[in-house]
């Protein structure tokens, strides 16, 4: 498991079954992005710090192997783009 923090940029999933926990969304500018990429056969879970935030309005986004997301914060929520 992984806690995204607000220096990062890219990260790589390679592990089996890896959650990587965003920031705050309010803690971070809403210019700053970040993006996740999968490597492994096994799902990379992205979830958002705090409680009740959301990741494209769910609790959480699965990316399988070699799928990506962009997310960007507004504040309130993350977005993937």
């Amino acid at each position: 498991n992984y806690t995204v923090t607000r220096s990062d940029s890219i990260i790589i999933g390679n592990g089996s079954n890896i959650t990587a926990t965003l920031p705050y969304p309010s803690l971070v500018s809403k210019d700053r992005h970040y993006i996740l990429k999968n490597i492994n056969s096994t799902a990379l879970t992205v979830v958002s710090a705090g409680t009740s935030k959301t990741v494209d309005g769910a609790s959480s986004q699965s990316l399988v192997q070699w799928a990506k997301g962009t997310y960007v914060s507004d504040g309130t929520q993350w977005l993937s783009i």
